[in-house]
């Protein structure tokens, strides 16, 4: 979707970035309220979808101005930030869908509209630790904006043909939620017992497993830093490339463990969520966090969701080879997507090592005490 780019050009040029944030909770507070009767529904997604454009372009640039562009913490702050929210994305359907079960989806919904409020409120009162942190002088009401300049256009133009890199792993991240579920269907033992287990769990798997598998990641990212040996931004979108690539020929290979039905055991496909997820957070976090890094200080919110973007023509890529389930083998299927993610993370190596300085990155950030 395209509405987080217009959402940070909002929040560069007119209304601030604060201000973005909470017009757009508020907007997807009422989407989720609408979403409670049937005859809101075409407004409820409206609001859903004009709000999240607000909300996210905005909100990732403040995490990224919490730390100085040559600190180390930035990568770890979205990290952590990213953990969070798939942790949401996990405990959300658990909460509302139990709530939709036990009376109504009218009410699963209105659940999540307080709970979108909720999370405004936290917004609202941590304000003054964001400022008390990180002080912008330049952002400041009636501010002189900073031209951005032949230099600032240059860097413009280098995220800018980032896009359509990232958009390689988005390519095969994006079947997760599409051919994925498919697949999991006609291929994996899902009886347990008699008990068969739903392929909707499989997703709420993928949510969790960024909370799992980042403490060991941020351990060892520490201990890479403490000897001067932790990779810089491009390496870390290259590694998480070719571990999601790993990933998908983990699929590819499914069909050596399969049983006589052809269903592989059902841990074959948790492995890949795992393994999936470890590559997902290399990558996404350490995108968002180069482009805030990267990006000139008037225009970061406009090009964190043209980031953002890159995830909307990496869907695209992915329906057209979604097409190819009906026609390939599972096996040449999954390997054509770690193929193309593969391609992604090589891209990315040759991008860090021969037009660094272009984004004004010639080496690793520096930890910070």
């Amino acid at each position: 979707m395209f509405t987080p780019v217009f959402g940070g050009l909002i929040g560069d040029l007119w209304l601030g970035r604060k201000r973005m944030v909470i017009i757009g909770a508020l907007m997807m507070t009422a989407g989720h309220f609408c979403m409670a009767f049937d005859q809101s529904f075409l407004l409820a997604m409206l609001l859903l979808i004009v709000g999240t454009g607000a909300l996210r372009g905005n909100l990732l640039p403040q995490v990224g101005e919490l730390y100085a562009p040559e600190d180390a913490r930035r990568d770890t702050a979205f990290q952590l930030y990213y953990a969070m929210v798939n942790f949401g994305a996990f405990v959300a359907p658990v909460v509302t869908g139990g709530l939709a079960q036990r009376y109504s989806w009218h009410v699963g919904f209105a659940f999540a509209g307080f709970g979108m409020l909720a999370g405004l409120v936290f917004y609202l009162a941590g304000q003054r630790h964001v400022v008390a942190v990180a002080p912008k002088p330049a952002r400041l009401p009636n501010a002189p904006r900073v031209p951005l300049g032949a230099a600032g256009w240059r860097r413009v133009a280098a995220l800018l043909g980032l896009v359509p890199v990232a958009a390689l792993f988005w390519t095969a991240q994006s079947q997760v939620w599409n051919t994925y579920n498919l697949w999991v269907r006609d291929h994996v033992q899902l009886h347990i017992g008699s008990f068969i287990v739903p392929v909707p769990w499989f997703q709420a798997i993928d949510g969790l497993s960024p909370f799992i598998c980042l403490p060991p990641m941020l351990m060892f990212w520490r201990w890479q830093a403490a000897r001067g040996q932790e990779p810089g931004q491009f390496v870390k979108a290259a590694i998480g490339c070719f571990i999601f690539g790993a990933g998908t020929l983990w699929l590819a290979a499914a069909g050596f463990a399969a049983d006589a039905d052809g269903r592989a055991p059902i841990l074959f496909a948790v492995m890949f969520h795992l393994v999936s997820n470890l590559g997902w957070l290399y990558f996404t976090p350490t995108m968002v966090s180069l482009f805030t890094r990267a990006a000139p200080t008037s225009v970061v919110a406009t090009l964190v969701g043209l980031n953002m973007f890159s995830t909307t023509l990496g869907s695209f890529a992915s329906g057209r080879l979604g097409s190819l389930y009906e026609t390939l083998p599972a096996s040449q299927f999954w390997a054509l997507h770690a193929a193309v993610v593969g391609l992604g993370g090589v891209l990315f190596l040759l991008i860090g090592w021969r037009f660094g300085p272009a984004y004004g990155i010639t080496r690793a950030a520096k930890a910070q005490p």
